[in-house]
């Protein structure tokens, strides 16, 4: 995605630095490597850091050089699932924003979504079940992964999945105010399993948002699929201003 994260009409980064620059909270946005740089993606040979890490890490250090010395982290969907191994590398990050956001694996999460697709295809629990053997047979190879395994899995480099177990809260745990969001109709993140899971791991620890009606943008829901992210929305002012007074307070 672009630094505004475009999704058809819609901008949510985009919402969001405003409505936090109008509560004087400056950010930063980027354009993702390979979103700028899409024939990187293409050569099979890449890892978590090749996508993610290390423009992390740049933004961050360039801040810091700039003099802005509370940082506060805003991770939206798989960008939060590593916020806490971004924070125990940069003392400069005061604070992590996770919005939509799961700290289980990539691949439990894509299981749930595709049953959740297959439940509306009308499929019966067995053929749910068979279609989804080979899926459980990727979470099982990508749990017996390690630094030196060279095989692809759904053609992707293994060292990208063993990086994102390795990047992950369970590998990660650190101290840290955390402010996690969720919309009660996000289709993507599951509130019963990500929401209360984050609750169960970082407890008082961290401060918890949960918004009725709102999608995994964090805009209001329309019909629960994929189609209404076509449609033109805003990024909620409660969730703005939730944030903006959760860093302005911590």
């Amino acid at each position: 995605s672009d630094y505004n994260e475009t999704i058809g009409p819609n901008k949510p980064f985009e919402d969001i630095a405003i409505g936090l620059a109008n509560n004087n909270i400056a950010s930063l946005r980027y354009n993702k490597r390979f979103y700028q740089y899409q024939e990187l993606a293409m050569n099979n040979d890449y890892d978590l850091s090749d996508e993610y890490l290390d423009d992390i890490d740049a933004a961050i250090e360039l801040l810091s050089e700039e003099g802005f010395n509370d940082i506060y982290y805003l991770g939206h969907s798989q960008g939060g699932m590593f916020a806490h191994y971004e924070a125990s590398k940069h003392d400069s990050i005061k604070g992590l924003i996770l919005m939509a956001s799961t700290s289980r694996s990539l691949m439990e999460v894509m299981i749930d979504q595709i049953a959740d697709q297959l439940d509306a295809q009308g499929f019966s629990e067995e053929g749910k079940a068979t279609y989804l053997s080979t899926y459980y047979d990727y979470l099982d190879q990508i749990d017996a992964l390690d630094a030196d395994s060279e095989e692809t899995i759904m053609n992707i480099p293994a060292k990208y999945w063993y990086e994102l177990k390795s990047t992950s809260y369970a590998n990660n745990v650190i101290d840290i105010p955390c402010l996690v969001l969720q919309g009660s109709a996000d289709f993507q993140i599951s509130v019963d399993k990500d929401f209360a899971l984050w609750k169960e791991l970082l407890g008082d620890k961290a401060s918890y948002k949960l918004y009725d009606g709102l999608n995994h943008l964090m805009m209001p829901s329309i019909d629960g699929t994929m189609e209404e992210y076509n449609i033109k929305a805003n990024v909620d002012e409660r969730v703005i201003k939730d944030m903006a007074d959760w860093i302005s307070n911590n």
